[in-house]
């Protein structure tokens, strides 16, 4: 006849501590693959709408300008940028203004943007925070600065309101150390 031998609690211990290692490992490479993921949809979106935005500026010869950086909205009949709105029609509007608009909501195809809008109407990036346009762009001398705050939702490294420099996003190896994701 067999005796049947118990598990020791040191053995138990064993396996729930090998379990939960693993655990985290698992855990640890499923964030690392969504954070991927979201940062590659996000720099997708952000070369969508820079096409979409020089489309316009070649067609119609315009783009809103500013200095600091805004929030991007569009409907189907208008685009607003940093509250300031421009219609597809020239009501309100001159006519490059009205061009821009069209063209705008054309290139950016708005049967499938209404998945990248955020509860304001404003084209966010896939943690749910504003695309922020800056025209004409500091980071990118005579184009267009797109930036999404990425996961933190701050606009910048360290919490800064701005972006200042390029410099800023790389360290002396120049590898990235901001979670923004952006165009230049």
């Amino acid at each position: 006849m067999k005796i049947r031998k118990s598990f020791t609690l040191i053995e138990i211990l064993a396996v729930v501590a090998l379990i939960a290692i693993l655990s985290a490992l698992g855990y640890a490479g499923y964030s690392y693959a969504q954070h991927s993921s979201k940062e590659s949809a996000t720099k997708a979106l952000i070369a969508r709408v820079e096409a979409a935005l020089e489309t316009a500026k070649s067609k119609s010869g315009f783009i809103p300008k500013s200095s600091s950086f805004n929030y991007i909205a569009v409907t189907n009949t208008s685009v607003t940028i940093g509250g300031t709105t421009y219609s597809d029609t020239a009501s309100g509007n001159n006519k490059y203004q009205a061009e821009f608009a069209k063209a705008f909501i054309k290139a950016i195809d708005m049967s499938t943007m209404n998945r990248f809008l955020n509860s304001n109407g404003h084209i966010a990036d896939a943690w749910g925070n504003d695309l922020q346009l800056r025209y004409p762009g500091k980071l990118k001398k005579g184009g267009i600065d797109i930036v999404a705050p990425g996961p933190d939702g701050l606009l910048a490294c360290d919490g800064a309101s701005a972006i200042d420099e390029a410099g800023k996003f790389r360290d002396e190896e120049g590898d990235w150390i901001c979670d923004d994701v952006a165009n230049f």
